[in-house]
């Protein structure tokens, strides 16, 4: 097996972290246990690592003879690819071999397509580095092509991308890699902030497209996890002055404007959430989601890491075998009334 070979650039992207999250602004005591395991944080650092020869799948994995690098795999210990695995892609897979004449990067995992993934997971990485990205070559998968890809991309100096296909494996002369800011459950604080920086600075969010500062954001038209009583839920919201959104109707420019507006946000865990990184310092999220074992903070980590206030109300899901990324949930209207009093409590 070969030898890893990795040149680390002379700086460091971000250095190890420990802070305390705060618990949530409605916390129960009866609660107090999911939370607890995810209010002591230690994030590692981040390095910018310049790698030479190497080969690239499009799921992100990158590897050197029958090494794979684990700083790009989901998680450290989450391997995809096995020695055997990697032999059969040396004898299976066609080969492409990249021009020279470029210097690559790489800053995507395997389930990195989703909303989500990408703004919390992929592009803090790549914001730390956005001062090199002009001169670079982005390695991405041909799938990542949604409007948000695109136009994130854009805001963050990406002038060149190649696309990687599936059952494809690049040779690459030279890849930079800039590791992993959290796991792919966490958020790290600086990072967010920065992009949050980055990103309202290039959309500059209209006023005029706002829908005011309490929105609640559906998941209707979503094929699992929505609301199965959204109907009532929705006639109690707007009671309270909330605007019913459908994210997907609206550009990404016109989905930061919308965030950037907002005081008050509600969401079942999902995507939509994910644009509270829009919102001024010191706004009000609220989560309605399944009681898991406490794996599934991901929400509760943003919200914290920017500053917001973390609203929750567990919901029972219509199925109680199913897991949080798949259940339709049925919200409680009376224990929604109580926390949507206190979230606005200050109002």
């Amino acid at each position: 097996m070969a030898t890893k070979t990795v040149t680390t650039l002379p700086r460091q992207l971000k250095s190890a972290l420990q802070w305390q999250r705060p618990w949530p602004a409605n916390l129960q005591e009866s609660d107090r246990s999911f939370f607890a395991p995810n209010q002591q944080v230690r994030l590692e650092g981040s390095e910018l690592l310049q790698l030479q020869d190497v080969n690239v799948l499009a799921d992100g994995v990158v590897f050197r003879h029958l090494y794979a690098y684990p700083e790009t795999f989901i998680y450290s210990d989450f391997q995809l690819h096995n020695w055997r695995g990697l032999a059969y892609i040396y004898l299976k897979f066609a080969q492409h071999q990249l021009p020279a004449d470029f210097r690559y990067v790489i800053a995507h995992h395997a389930w990195a397509v989703n909303y989500y993934h990408w703004m919390v997971d992929v592009l803090p990485r790549l914001e730390a580095i956005k001062e090199l990205l002009p001169d670079l070559t982005l390695l991405l998968p041909a799938n990542y092509n949604k409007e948000y890809h695109r136009a994130t991309l854009q805001a963050l100096g990406v002038r060149r991308v190649q696309w990687l296909q599936p059952h494809t494996r690049y040779r690459v002369p030279e890849l930079l890699v800039p590791t992993r800011m959290a796991r792919v459950t966490d958020s790290r604080p600086d990072a967010m902030l920065a992009l949050r920086q980055t990103l309202l600075n290039y959309f500059q969010p209209d006023p005029a497209q706002g829908l005011g500062e309490r929105i609640y954001i559906s998941r209707a038209r979503a094929p699992r996890r929505k609301v199965v009583n959204e109907d009532a839920v929705c006639e109690y919201l707007r009671q309270q002055g909330f605007a019913i959104v459908y994210f997907e109707d609206y550009s990404f420019q016109q989905q930061v404007s919308i965030a950037a507006q907002a005081r008050y946000l509600i969401s079942i865990h999902g995507a939509g959430l994910t644009n509270m990184l829009f919102m001024p310092a010191n706004s009000r999220v609220m989560e309605l989601q399944m009681r898991d074992d406490g794996t599934c903070y991901f929400y509760y980590a943003l919200a914290t890491g920017l500053g917001l206030d973390y609203f929750y109300q567990f919901c029972e899901p219509t199925n109680p075998g199913e897991i949080v990324n798949t259940a339709d949930l049925i919200v409680d209207l009376p224990l929604l009334a109580r926390n949507v009093e206190c979230m606005l409590a200050s109002a």
